[in-house]
């Protein structure tokens, strides 16, 4: 559905986005995976799943380590079959660096 190539440095970082659907069904998902650019397919930072829920938030934490100098970050809706269309907006994504503490 969506894909975009990152360079964040190593570390611990924390995600949230807050979401909203129009259209979908009760057993519609959407999978949040974030990838170093050259791992394998079942290789993830990152890879969280929600129910499609109206509005939603996905959050969580992840470690980019020193040999992931490209990240992949993808966005996945699976739905069922039935007419129309479902739209998707993503409001206000947040991607923060945690703090290293003492």
């Amino acid at each position: 559905m969506a894909r975009k190539l990152t360079a964040l440095g190593p570390g611990s970082y924390r995600l949230s986005a807050a979401m909203r659907t129009e259209g979908h069904q009760g057993s519609d998902t959407l999978r949040w995976r974030i990838s170093c650019a050259d791992a394998g397919p079942g290789e993830s930072l990152f890879n969280e799943t929600a129910g499609m829920a109206g509005s939603f938030a996905i959050q969580g934490a992840f470690t980019v380590p020193a040999s992931c100098p490209v990240q992949r970050f993808e966005i996945f809706a699976t739905t069922g079959y039935s007419p129309g269309d479902v739209t998707l907006a993503i409001a206000s994504p947040n991607l923060r660096r945690n703090e290293a503490r003492p």
